[in-house]
């Protein structure tokens, strides 16, 4: 029905990126061929390249308890910084992982996904440069502690430390673990 629904009214709604957000959940729950899904994640795309939620919602589809696997989110990571690029740098790179991290892989991102630490780092750079906000340097040191870079997870600690966000750090312990191992030369 809300596929239905949707398609009737397309003309009129599609203008809102969120029609496509919409669609691209019925999509993933209908289990939509893959050609007939990247159809309608390149109309989305076409029409709105930085809507965010077009991006998660397709990451969704891509992850492997859907109906991808970590190839197809490598390339859709590399793909969507080709896309943004002139706007957001590599950030797209880090914005991906790090929704399929909470989407999926949590704080085995790095051993059961293809992400690239450097790659995430410098996307993380472009997102903290536009956007320098509390929330996002958590999960940044958060990302670098799991990445095993204890250089920038120590800067980072040591930048954050009077802004500590503790929704950032899932599980609870893992920001007491990260400032333990990052403290040690």
């Amino acid at each position: 029905m809300a596929r239905a629904n949707l398609e009737t009214h397309k003309s009129i709604a599609a203008v809102d990126p969120r029609w496509y957000e919409l669609m691209l959940s019925v999509a993933r729950d209908e289990s939509w061929e893959r050609g007939e899904f990247d159809r309608l994640l390149d109309e989305a795309l076409s029409r709105e390249p930085l809507f965010y939620q077009t991006y998660f919602l397709a990451l969704e589809y891509l992850l492997p308890k859907w109906h991808g696997g970590k190839h197809d989110i490598e390339d859709f990571a590399r793909k969507a910084v080709e896309r943004t690029s002139s706007q957001e740098g590599q950030g797209m790179y880090a914005r991906i992982y790090w929704f399929a991290s909470q989407a999926q892989f949590k704080t085995q991102l790095f051993s059961d996904s293809m992400v690239v630490w450097p790659h995430m780092k410098s996307g993380f750079d472009d997102v903290i440069a536009r956007y320098p906000d509390a929330w996002n340097l958590n999960n940044y040191a958060k990302f670098a502690c799991l990445a095993g870079d204890k250089a920038k997870a120590r800067e980072l600690l040591e930048r954050i430390k009077s802004a500590i966000v503790s929704e950032a750090w899932q599980p609870p312990a893992m920001l007491e673990r990260c400032a333990k191992w990052a403290s040690q030369t």
